[in-house]
């Protein structure tokens, strides 16, 4: 499991996230994973009151509120707040509307199916690059759909658009070898639902995953997050409508590829059959609705989460909204921040004075009116208003930092397991679990400054060597 945490530094007055280590558990029930964050919280002298925020995958060992490692940790500070990962959300979205479609569980099906086959023959696979050399595509391998990778299905998607002409042609002379297996992936390849489906998922993918990557950003903020979810969703909404204002779709490139010629249909000349009956337009308009549906219960407009953006105030307009703006959003953030909270009948004082954030926020509005403060990104806005401000607006100040450290994703710690599989290989699978950790954080930490001659002096001092010039 690894661990990281968002701080704020007051030597910057900004927020960072650091790595604090890779931990190596035996215990992976609800009370062993709890137990592994609850003791490096003393270890590393972090006061519970100051732990707010804890970020994790949406398992439910993780978000159980009773026993689950949520609940262990709102045993020390209850007015922690248990934030879903945004990618692992988004990428349940995305999952979840497709399992509900029928003919997409069978497209995820032969997807997978595509990717063994030419997985066990590396004859299959040089034969089709050199089919794909010919027709002058470009040469691809076909990918592996990883439930545990963000959107995996969209690569492994893009290599089978860009050569469903090889494809074909390769699988019709395997059939005509009488394999079997290339048959039955022929089958439904040469249909016009499989080929519609191909198109609508090129579509539909390029405008999730734009959203997928914002959601994995270092400097991700709830405004920057919420803007970026409703242009997703008015995107989505525009495309089922046929109102984008953008290039040919794929869907549209689709009736144009493939023609009824003769009484049958073509694609590139191969000849394809029609789905009987397949309502192709009905089926984009399902996929989508249970997307944007989707999307709108995993991304609740009235969340707590939610009300975080207002401290932004990129929406703000000064002339007709100082007295009124986030009034609303405020209050709902200080019933949860500003009033005692108890879990298990373990009592939790105020974290914020409800009196002073109210004045102050009034307060705070005004001077970003005045000073001509950036609303364009949260982190710079309350790193000015920290720096020249932090006497007169403590208490709102408070609030800003609790927006700028919530963690709204994992992506940190999925690059730590990136970086940890570059170290752990095949080669080096015995290093110890401490070594392993002192060379994932010199890898983690390699930016910043280090003392190359006091290293080099404890290095040194470590055992007897012989060091020549």
């Amino acid at each position: 499991m690894t661990l990281t945490a968002t701080v704020f530094e007051y030597e910057t007055y900004q927020a960072s996230t650091i790595f604090l280590r890779v931990v190596e558990y035996s215990d992976g029930s609800m009370e062993g994973l709890a137990s592994v964050i609850i003791d490096e919280m003393p270890e590393r002298e972090i006061p519970w009151r100051k732990v707010l925020g804890f970020g994790s995958d949406g398992a439910s060992v993780m978000t159980w509120l009773d026993k689950g490692v949520t609940g262990r940790l709102k045993e020390h500070n209850p007015h922690i707040l248990n934030v879903h990962c945004m990618a692992h959300r988004l990428a349940l979205c995305t999952a979840q509307a497709a399992e509900s479609i029928p003919a997409l569980k069978k497209y995820q099906t032969w997807m997978t199916q595509l990717f063994y086959y030419f997985k066990a023959s590396a004859d299959r696979e040089n034969e089709v690059h050199k089919i794909q050399d010919i027709l002058d595509h470009p040469k691809l391998k076909y990918k592996e759909i990883h439930a545990v990778r963000w959107l995996s299905f969209y690569e492994a998607l893009d290599a089978i658009y860009r050569t469903l002409d090889p494809l074909i042609t390769y699988l019709h002379n395997r059939e005509g070898k009488k394999d079997p297996k290339a048959k039955g992936l022929l089958k439904p390849l040469c249909t016009t639902q499989f080929l519609y489906i191909t198109c609508l998922m090129m579509d539909v993918l390029p405008i999730v995953m734009k959203l997928c990557l914002t959601f994995q950003k270092e400097d991700l903020d709830v405004a920057k997050a919420k803007i970026s979810l409703d242009l997703c969703l008015n995107d989505l909404e525009s495309y089922k409508d046929g109102t984008m204002m953008t290039h040919d779709t794929h869907v549209m490139m689709y009736e144009t590829d493939v023609i009824l010629k003769e009484g049958h249909h073509e694609f590139k000349g191969h000849r394809i059959a029609a789905t009987p009956g397949a309502n192709l337009t009905s089926l984009k308009n399902k996929f989508v609705n249970a997307l944007v549906s989707n999307i709108r219960k995993r991304f609740p407009e009235k969340s707590l989460l939610d009300r975080f953006y207002v401290l932004a105030m990129r929406t703000i307009n000064f002339e007709k909204d100082l007295a009124t703006y986030g009034v609303e959003e405020v209050e709902k953030l200080l019933k949860y921040y500003g009033e005692e909270k108890s879990h298990k009948a373990i009592p939790s004082a105020p974290v914020l004075s409800k009196k002073l954030v109210r004045e102050q926020w009034m307060e705070v509005k005004s001077i970003v009116k005045s000073a001509m403060y950036p609303t364009d990104d949260m982190q710079s806005l309350w790193k000015l208003l920290i720096t020249h401000l932090r006497e007169e607006l403590g208490e709102i100040i408070k609030l800003g930092q609790i927006a700028v450290t919530l963690p709204l994703h994992t992506a940190n710690c999925e690059r730590v397991f990136s970086q940890q599989n570059i170290i752990l290989t095949k080669q080096r699978n015995r290093l110890s679990h401490e070594v392993s950790d002192r060379l994932l954080r010199i890898r983690l930490c390699k930016d910043k400054t280090v003392d190359s001659d006091n290293c080099l002096a404890k290095w040194r001092s470590l055992k007897k060597r012989i060091i020549k010039s």
